[in-house]
């Protein structure tokens, strides 16, 4: 009975070793696009220019215009209404970035925080990774800098399992319920509590 159970005890132990280590001998490589159409600049409000000169219109004109007023209302309801059911990620804004910095092991990649126009989500996109792989490895984004350690995290949401160790990535979240205003990027090791790597974003 004592062997039995030390059998099962060491086949535990092996599943759980090579669960720990085999990552580190793994590559994953993720290579998804990047579909945010990006404007240079803020959207900002602009107030429409008025030209005083006077026009003047007969009844027929001024009829020929209304129609068409009617008709471009319409046509901007219509588009309100595409607007609304399209993606919120089609169109943002660059809000600040970074590059990974060797942490616990070494790594490398090119970190940048979109925002969208609108009530859309706010984006992650990891381009050109490459760092070491392991067990459970997650993206956290903190209102810290210089995160070394669990102890330094502060305050950070996390964003999901990290895709692949390697290639180009994207990660979606609530930036109307998080905001924009995080400092840093983290690739973590959940089960050990280990940072890998780190980015500021600046």
């Amino acid at each position: 009975m004592k062997k039995k159970v030390g059998i099962i005890v060491g086949l535990v132990s092996l599943c759980v070793a090579y669960w720990l280590i085999s990552p580190l001998f793994i590559d994953k490589v993720v290579n998804e696009e990047f579909s945010i159409a990006v404007s240079d600049e803020l959207p900002v409000n602009t107030e429409d220019t008025v030209d005083d000169t006077p026009i003047v219109m007969n009844l027929e004109d001024q009829l020929s215009s209304e129609i068409m007023k009617e008709f471009e209302n319409e046509m901007n309801e219509i588009d309100q209404e595409v607007e609304m059911n399209e993606p919120a990620n089609g169109t943002g804004y660059l809000v600040s970035k970074g590059t990974f910095e060797d942490v616990a092991h070494h790594g490398s990649g090119s970190v940048s925080l979109y925002g969208t126009e609108g009530d859309g989500p706010g984006t992650l996109r990891i381009e050109d990774l490459d760092v070491l792989n392991g067990p459970d490895l997650r993206v956290l984004l903190s209102k810290k800098t210089n995160v070394r350690s669990s102890d330094d995290l502060g305050e950070y949401i996390e964003l999901g399992k990290l895709k692949g160790n390697k290639g180009n990535q994207n990660y979606e979240f609530s930036a109307l319920e998080h905001g924009l205003d995080f400092k840093s990027v983290i690739i973590y090791c959940k089960p050990f509590g280990v940072v890998f790597n780190s980015a500021n974003l600046n």
